[in-house]
């Protein structure tokens, strides 16, 4: 169950969303005042920093392949709201290869919709809510509300977050299972997502 638990965030990381009505499109805040109730994760490498929940708990020996962090709210056997980090090579995505004119020149709004279309291409009856252009901690970035079917789960739906460096794109994914109604976390989600830090 614990790993199921994860492989869902995971996955759904990669390519899933969620139910619920869609909510109000945040304001386009280049930064944003991390609360009072959230605690900062920095890790040993000094290479990011996130905050989430002070009663989220850290599933740092679940991290596998592209994940580099996780964490969520103990529910079971894993973690139910949760958020990851996915650390993306731009020119590899799942179903559809992105193929930049260069390394200087590549677009992370473009590499964004590769994305959704895979997505598309995934899950039945996919759904985005809001699609809204950022800058966090000085880069540019995408904040993506969507949802779609997952065979053999239900309707999900996520807040991800898209950030680039020189050559990776960085993920943010906050969602939970099913029946965990989104908008009770809405307002953490969009602070968590809003909170990294790409230090190096």
């Amino acid at each position: 169950m614990k790993r199921m638990l994860l492989s869902i965030p995971v996955v759904g990381l990669l390519l899933l969303s969620a139910c619920g009505a869609p909510s109000p499109t945040p304001p386009s805040v280049s930064e944003s005042v991390i609360p009072a109730h959230f605690t900062t994760y920095t890790d040993e490498t000094g290479l990011f920093s996130i905050s989430y929940p002070q009663d989220w708990e850290l599933g740092l020996s679940l991290i596998e392949g592209k994940t580099i962090f996780v964490a969520g709210k103990p529910y079971r056997d894993g973690y139910n709201p949760n958020v990851s980090i996915l650390l993306l090579p731009y020119k590899q995505t799942l179903l559809i290869p992105y193929q930049p004119t260069g390394d200087s020149t590549w677009k992370l709004e473009d590499f964004v919709e590769t994305k959704v279309q895979e997505e598309i291409m995934l899950f039945e009856e996919y759904r985005e809510n809001s699609r809204t252009k950022i800058v966090v901690g000085g880069k540019e970035a995408i904040v993506l509300d969507s949802q779609s079917q997952f065979p053999g789960i239900g309707t999900i739906r996520w807040l991800k977050i898209y950030m680039r460096d020189d050559k990776l794109v960085w993920m943010v994914i906050c969602g939970g299972l099913p029946d965990t109604n989104f908008s009770d976390f809405e307002t953490d989600f969009h602070a968590i997502v809003r909170s990294l830090r790409i230090l190096k």
